[in-house]
């Protein structure tokens, strides 16, 4: 549901009910707050749609002709998983 309002571009019931969901969360509430600090924004719609430009689609992971790092540390917490499917993806020489 919070997608679909993502993808709509329905700003106010998207930022509304993410209210809803972190009043009951004060941790959730802290977390975002943290992770919207660095792009300079305030609202969860403006942080959700800001961190979609940052995704690496399979068609733009396919345009990497330069040496990529890729770690994939212990324990990972946020992303377990990714570092090895990005690594996948890469089609460059190995």
């Amino acid at each position: 549901m919070m997608i679909k309002l993502l993808e709509a571009g329905v700003r106010e019931k998207f930022n509304r009910d993410m209210e809803w969901t972190v009043r009951f969360s004060p941790s959730t509430r802290s977390l975002l707050t943290l992770r919207m600090r660095p792009y300079g924004i305030t609202t969860p719609y403006e942080f959700f749609s800001a961190c979609r430009d940052y995704m690496l689609a399979d068609e733009l992971i396919g345009q990497i002709t330069t040496p990529v790092l890729v770690t994939n540390p212990d324990n990972e917490q946020f992303w377990p998983g990714q570092s090895q499917e990005l690594f996948d993806k890469l089609t460059g020489k190995r």
